[in-house]
């Protein structure tokens, strides 16, 4: 009978690694998308409106001493 030789070729790290990367990638994206932390949100500044006379003469400023 024939021998018949197998090799087995050595499987590469590489798309573990990279597998591992995404993976990683893709948790930290969803943490920061669920982030509910309502310190970092603006909030916002309420004002009154003010209102200008269009009609009225400027004031005429006070006399210097």
């Amino acid at each position: 009978m024939a021998e018949i030789k197998i090799e087995h070729k050595q499987k590469s790290m590489w798309p573990w690694i990279i597998g591992a990367l995404v993976a990683l990638l893709v948790i930290w994206g969803l943490f920061q998308l669920m982030d509910n932390d309502e310190a970092d949100i603006a909030q916002p500044v309420i004002t009154e409106p003010v209102t200008v006379d269009q009609g009225a003469p400027a004031a005429d400023p006070p006399p210097a001493n």
